[in-house]
């Protein structure tokens, strides 16, 4: 993104703050002023879609 913009992000998006190039910016959060009590939703890749995530550190040597 360049330059003053408004982003509307999709529904589970937490952040885009890679997607910009400038050394600073405004931050705007829009969230509910009790999100960090009430939204606790969790989901079990491995119990219910039999899935197990591995990240692995591309910038190691």
């Amino acid at each position: 993104f360049s330059g003053p913009k408004f982003v509307k992000l999709n529904r589970g998006t937490w952040h885009v703050g890679p997607l910009f190039s400038d050394s600073s910016m405004d931050f705007y959060n829009l969230e509910l002023s009790n999100t960090n009590e009430v939204d606790h939703t969790r989901h079990s890749f491995k119990k219910k879609n039999g899935v197990i995530f591995r990240f692995e550190d591309s910038t190691s040597s």
